[in-house]
């Protein structure tokens, strides 16, 4: 069985991920979600960028949001099954994703890979940058392994 370090930001993940493993029921994410409480909750997310907006070459990725301030308890706790104020944009999903398959670190999206000439040579290839570590490679395995 995984121990996370209490000491990083994503215990609230791993919390919720191993419960839903073995319960899958959204009682799960709302007692977990109200124990953690609202602080744990808002560094995992602002962890894989919440609450900022992504300013890439070739696109803008608008924040997604957290809320941070003035919550209830039953806000906190409706946000363990992504319920309450929570925002998520579709491209930040998939940033996400992205992350947690690249063992924690999180890829700018490219809309173009290479330029080819039309006789099909290479002319030039744009290289992947890292925007952000989202999280260690370790949770970054342990979450790639839940998703499955």
């Amino acid at each position: 069985m995984f121990i996370p370090n209490p000491l990083s930001l994503e215990i609230c993940v791993f919390a919720v991920l191993e419960n839903f493993c073995k319960c899958a029921m959204p009682a799960t994410f709302v007692t977990l979600a109200g124990e953690l409480g609202d602080a744990k909750l808002r560094a995992a997310a602002e962890s894989f960028g919440f609450n900022e907006n992504f300013l890439f070459n070739e696109l803008v990725v608008y924040n997604s949001v957290y809320p941070v301030e003035n919550r209830t308890l039953y806000e906190v706790a409706a946000s363990g099954i992504g319920q309450s104020a929570i925002v998520a944009t579709p491209m930040h999903i998939c940033l996400i994703s992205a992350a947690i398959a690249n063992g924690g670190n999180m890829p700018e999206p490219l809309l173009i890979r290479e330029i080819r000439t039309p006789a099909g040579r290479t002319v030039s290839t744009l290289k992947q940058r890292t925007v952000r570590s989202a999280c260690d490679p370790e949770t970054a395995s342990v979450l790639s392994g839940y998703m499955r």
